[in-house]
């Protein structure tokens, strides 16, 4: 199955959650420092508060964990999609607006084939 995750546009926010069974914790992070004015970030923690990766950039219409192979990363595919095809960095009030971040579960994931 395919989920939103819903997001708001606030400059450091974090969104406990449970994926597939296990307990994490999103952190969406506006950053001024990046390209075209700055950019969305994203940090996922484990159960326990520890950061598994940080600093994803929250690039639209791309995969941001399918190139992660840890055991504590979610067993499925976190991914940036956004209404606006042409939208290459995003602004802070398209989070959760335009730029969207959806999760496909493992099992959905695994049932891929290429």
């Amino acid at each position: 199955m395919i989920y939103e995750i819903k997001l708001k546009a606030i400059a450091f926010n974090t969104i406990p959650i449970t994926l597939d069974g296990e307990q994490f914790t999103l952190q969406t992070i506006w950053s001024d420092r990046g390209d075209n004015g700055g950019t969305w970030r994203l940090n996922i923690l484990d159960g326990d508060g520890e950061q598994i990766v940080s600093g994803l950039s929250m690039y639209p219409n791309r995969a941001l964990t399918g190139e992660y192979i840890y055991t504590k990363m979610p067993k499925g595919l976190l991914m940036v999609q956004s209404k606006n095809a042409s939208t290459i960095r995003p602004d802070f009030d398209s989070l959760g607006v335009s730029l969207k971040l959806f999760y496909m579960d493992e099992e959905e994931f695994n049932g891929i084939t290429v």
